[in-house]
């Protein structure tokens, strides 16, 4: 395969999102601590959607190969906040490049399993590249 590896960046934010749900700061913690790509390989898609093939555009563009916590700035109505932020870097074929520097696909959006294989903890299951953040 010919990858290129991203720079560490934003993935996610602890709290609400635009769309009503709520990314937990536990599950943050819980990804950056069990991640690991040998037990199970977080792999990056189009807007959520898995390809049954690997033609355009629902196929994967890469994987995620590592992932961080640390605390972030998110301003809210005018008021700074401190959150939990989720970063990550990927390594993606260059399809994934492609779409970047056209303008498209330039935002993430996770997919996690609060329960991964029974183990009380959260795991990444998969990043949507997408233009439409939570």
């Amino acid at each position: 395969m010919n990858f290129k590896r991203t720079k560490p960046f934003l993935l996610a934010t602890a709290g609400s999102t635009v769309d009503g749900r709520t990314i937990e700061d536990s599950w943050l913690k819980d990804i950056a601590e069990t991640y690991n790509p040998k037990t199970y390989g977080a792999r990056l898609n189009i807007e959520h959607i898995r390809g049954i093939t690997g033609e355009k555009p629902f196929r994967s563009y890469g994987d995620v190969a590592e992932v961080s916590t640390a605390l972030v700035d998110v301003e809210i109505a005018g008021k700074v906040e401190k959150r939990l932020g989720l970063f990550g870097s990927f390594d993606i074929l260059e399809d994934a490049k492609q779409l970047n520097d056209a303008g498209q696909k330039v935002y993430s959006s996770i997919e996690v399993e609060p329960n991964f294989a029974g183990s009380g903890k959260a795991y990444l299951m998969g990043v949507a590249l997408t233009d439409s953040p939570a």
